[in-house]
């Protein structure tokens, strides 16, 4: 299956533990950054006790997930609960990876206190109201998935609080606090990639048509690219998938090397955004010119003594080959429509709150490949908005149609790169008076279109 290219306390304590089943609140596992904030604050019956509380954690593999194991054992408490968050050394407002739920065992929360996942936001593990009582006499087991970081960023805190309530209220309960850190282990993925042979091993990462652009995203396929793939038992994930965090970036930009893997055009690392057993999306390098042969391989552990390289690719290049990205692989364009509240533009079978176009709205479409800009950016690189920067305005010439009919130039309000990503454009336009239904929109870029059959719901 080919993945889009995602661009878009203070209560007794037998009450407390039904009142804050759910695990909150946040910030409350002793980090500086979070201000020093412990369960103890609530629950004062001290810092640790009869028990023994620990944390079960390897060292991690850029971007392969592991089951964490938060244990306490010896206790004399009815109830428990704990709390965790993962920090780099380095940066400790900084999420090292992200949390996946154990079901039954564990749940996420982010620093809005909200369930995850978190985006940017900070997020914590907890437990869940089924996890509070305990597995054994005066113990208790909890397990959650971390994904770490999908480069080796050094060392990582892992901070954890576990309360041990007993029947008495928060003077008799007990916390157990306590810090990690765990370093990095070298890349040891040990797979034969091999990039699908034929005509469909590199495409551009929205139409998928077998032709990439220069500064476009594309998508790799074929197998044996991660051991990232699959479901990760008893979690609600499919583990299919790394796609970076903001850790991830160097100065500011995509990596070139995410969770152990590479990918070179032409002999040199190119920006990398997501990986899996079975595809990588990227980043291309910039073509000068239509129609060049480029030579696409993968490489796993790259720079290392375990370096495994695969077949070699051989992709046509040009410096402009514009493609729409679309919902879910659906016609509807991924699209927004300005004018009813940036609502997304779609039929409601494909996006359940989807809603349609009158004509004289301003809707912005999103693609790839559309070509170079001014002022110009380099492969991984973020567009900076205004106004801090000039616009990224197109150099091409270009000309939308909607239903057939050519937009008048004075209703394209904008055609450049989006700021959510690099190699990610936007165009916004007013839609012209075509019928009601589904109406094909074609954006054309120094003579070649995006590709037939995408569409936007129309309705007056």
């Amino acid at each position: 299956m080919k993945t889009p290219a995602s661009l878009f306390f203070c209560v007794a304590f037998p009450f407390y533990v039904y009142a804050h089943s759910n695990g909150l609140p946040v910030m409350s596992t002793s980090t500086l950054i979070d201000g020093h904030q412990t369960c103890a604050q609530c629950h004062t019956g001290g810092t640790n006790g009869p028990g023994h509380a620990t944390l079960t954690v390897s060292a991690y593999t850029p971007g392969i997930a592991q089951t964490i194991l938060v244990q306490m054992t010896g206790e004399t408490a009815q109830e428990f609960g704990f709390q965790l968050t993962a920090r780099l050394d380095q940066t400790q407002q900084t999420d090292a990876g992200y949390f996946i739920p154990f079901t039954g065992d564990s749940q996420v929360y982010c620093s809005n206190s909200q369930p995850g996942p978190c985006g940017s936001g900070l997020q914590f593990a907890t437990h869940t109201p089924n996890s509070i009582t305990p597995t054994g006499v005066g113990s208790r087991t909890w397990r959650v998935v971390w994904v770490p970081p999908g480069r080796d960023l050094g060392a990582v805190h892992l901070y954890v609080a576990v309360v041990a309530g007993s029947a008495s209220g928060p003077a008799g309960d007990r916390v157990y606090l306590f810090d990690i850190v765990v370093g990095s282990t070298t890349c040891n993925l040990t797979a034969s990639p091999q990039i699908t042979v034929g005509t469909s091993g590199v495409e551009d990462a929205a139409s998928y048509r077998g032709a990439i652009a220069s500064n476009g995203l594309i998508s790799i396929f074929g197998q044996g690219f991660s051991i990232i793939g699959g479901p990760i038992p008893n979690t609600p994930a499919t583990g299919n998938g790394y796609f970076y965090q903001k850790a991830d970036l160097v100065n500011g930009s995509w990596p070139t090397e995410l969770a152990c893997v590479e990918v070179a055009v032409d002999g040199k690392p190119v920006p990398v955004y997501f990986v899996t057993d079975k595809q990588i999306n990227a980043q291309a390098p910039i073509f000068p010119a239509q129609g060049e042969a480029a030579s696409v391989v993968v490489i796993l552990n790259p720079g290392t003594n375990k370096q495994i390289t695969s077949n070699t690719y051989t992709v046509n290049g040009f410096a402009v080959q514009p493609s729409l990205f679309t919902f879910g692989g659906s016609p509807n364009a991924a699209a927004l429509n300005a004018s009813k509240g940036y609502a997304y533009l779609a039929d409601t079978s494909v996006v359940a709150s989807g809603v349609s176009a009158a004509p004289g709205d301003v809707i912005e479409i999103f693609g790839t490949g559309f070509g170079p800009t001014s002022p110009s950016y380099l492969p991984g690189q973020f567009a900076i908005p205004p106004p801090a920067a000039q616009l990224p305005l197109l150099t091409s010439p270009y000309s939308v149609t909607i239903g057939g009919q050519t937009v008048p130039p004075g209703n394209i309000l904008y055609a450049g790169l989006a700021f959510d990503a690099p190699g990610f454009y936007q165009v916004n336009v007013r839609v012209p008076n075509v019928p009601d239904g589904d109406q094909e929109i074609l954006v054309t870029i120094s003579g070649g279109s995006t590709q037939r059959g995408v569409t936007i719901p129309v309705k007056h």
